[in-house]
């Protein structure tokens, strides 16, 4: 995509919002799918599997047929490569560091490194521009997931029960 066209870009507030790529895995969502009597003990361990698995499961999706340049490019983020996000940023965002959406990002992580910023903004920017309908994946995989964790309910208490 030209960096003109990126330029006319919706402001980034109008973009697919962040949280939606932030599921939480929180007391609501085990009560959500029936696990609010596991124990507080294990909740930490069992929020981080199930974000990775998520995690998974979306990159997974989004990367099936894509080309190794686009997944190269997007790399530089996930790699926090401070270089050659400027450099992507610089091509596709022209006065990305005056933009509101990342004065947005900066905001809401206060204390947070220039380099972990650019990473969540440009993540953001890029899946919005290459992937347009990552939001959807995400919702879709999150709604598989909640089903699974659902009907896996009995056997997750069980051995929690057991390791006790």
């Amino acid at each position: 995509m030209p960096p003109e066209a990126v330029a006319d870009i919706r402001s980034f507030s109008q973009l697919v919002p962040l949280n939606v790529t932030r599921f939480r895995f929180d007391d609501a969502f085990l009560d959500q799918v029936g696990l609010e009597d596991l124990p507080v003990a294990s909740r930490p361990l069992f929020y981080l599997v199930g974000y990775q698995t998520l995690e998974s499961h979306v990159g997974g999706l989004l990367c099936l047929g894509m080309p190794d340049h686009l997944l190269d490019e997007f790399g530089c983020f996930v790699d926090k490569d401070a270089d050659r996000m400027h450099a992507w940023l610089d091509a596709h965002q022209p006065g990305w560091l005056e933009r509101s959406g990342y004065r947005l990002v900066a905001d809401a992580n206060p204390g947070a490194v220039e380099v972990d910023v650019m990473s969540k903004y440009g993540t953001a920017l890029w899946l919005n521009l290459v992937v347009p309908d990552y939001a959807e994946t995400i919702m879709s995989e999150t709604v598989q997931l909640t089903f699974e964790l659902t009907q896996w309910r009995d056997d997750i208490l069980a051995r929690q029960h057991e390791a006790q």
